[in-house]
């Protein structure tokens, strides 16, 4: 993109948020820019537009495509040159075997699953990047994102809500360890509201996109370690029926019947809190043959949770 900017002599803006990254910066003597939105440019020293369309976004391109004519000096070359350069960039590492799976083969297993209509909704962190520039989306609406303020623990409620809204159409939510932590507790929603819906789980153990940010800035990490909780576990747990019987069934009065139930309770638990089995070695074949095993077929299960570490360090250049 920064390419085609750079020999453009006029930029059309359409939709710019001041509270979103700039996707360039102004400067003066370089390309005119067209302010397209529904309200009027805030202007600032890196973003100064000469021209502003103010008012409905379609309508407003619609008018102006009705008011160009094609020109014969008019030359596409070099920016199919440069849309070719970058898909062969996207293009690279899709057919990567290695482990930990790496973010470009990720996202081409996940595009070759969804339907062309189907719904993706993102939480926040490193695979929120490699999905934004590397998932072609083919039909509005169905990649979902909070790009502004990248609140994490956004992708799980989102995917819900896109569910109830298209019931007939598949969603996936992609969340991070640390986000979904924030509210996986919604997992219960989901299932007693019955949502058909499938949360993949990108699991390395941390907050990756700010230990990358300050290791960008020299400093150390600092509180950005967790351990897995047993994420595995959540699945057989939400689909129990019935409470704990001695918890919400046996009401009375304090003392000689309440720790006998707690026992009780205990001992229908299996011994407490799901335990999370130790991650496989990468260099376990069986591993290998189990990396990718999303298939249409998943994308059917009510609840499908799937925890997997990515190699995030492709970011970086490794």
């Amino acid at each position: 993109m920064h390419r085609a900017i750079d020999q453009a002599d006029l930029i059309i803006n359409v939709g710019h948020d001041v509270v979103e990254k700039p996707p360039f910066f102004m400067r003066p003597g370089g390309a005119e820019v067209v302010h397209i939105n529904f309200n009027s440019a805030q202007v600032d020293p890196v973003y100064f537009p000469q021209i502003e369309v103010v008012g409905d976004i379609a309508n407003s391109l619609w008018q102006l495509k009705e008011r160009l004519d094609p020109q014969e000096h008019w030359s596409f070359s070099d920016f199919h040159r440069i849309r070719d350069a970058l898909q062969k960039h996207i293009n690279e590492g899709i057919q990567d075997d290695s482990f930990p799976i790496r973010p470009q083969r990720l996202v081409d297993e996940i595009r070759k699953v969804m339907p062309e209509d189907g719904i993706l909704t993102l939480d926040n962190g490193m695979y929120k990047i490699w999905f934004a520039r590397n998932y072609p989306a083919t039909k509005p609406n169905t990649v979902l994102l909070d790009n502004a303020l990248a609140t994490m623990g956004a992708g799980l409620p989102s995917g819900m809500a896109a569910k109830m809204v298209h019931p007939d159409r598949r969603v996936m939510a992609i969340v991070g360890d640390g986000g979904f932590m924030m509210n996986s507790q919604e997992l219960e929603t989901a299932v007693r509201l019955k949502l058909d819906i499938v949360v993949l789980i990108l699991r390395d153990d941390g907050y990756g996109m700010i230990k990358w940010k300050q290791n960008d800035m020299d400093f150390q990490d600092f509180g950005l370690d967790f351990q897995n909780p047993g994420l595995r576990g959540l699945r057989p747990r939400l689909r129990r029926q019935r409470p704990p019987r001695g918890i919400h069934r046996r009401p009375g009065p304090a003392g000689g019947r309440v720790l006998p139930a707690r026992r009780r309770a205990r001992d229908r638990l299996h011994g407490g809190l799901p335990r999370q089995q130790p991650h496989p070695k990468p260099g376990n074949p069986r591993t290998q043959q189990q990396t990718m095993t999303l298939t249409r077929s998943t994308l059917h299960a009510p609840c499908f949770v799937a925890c997997q570490r990515v190699a995030w360090s492709v970011l970086a250049g490794d």
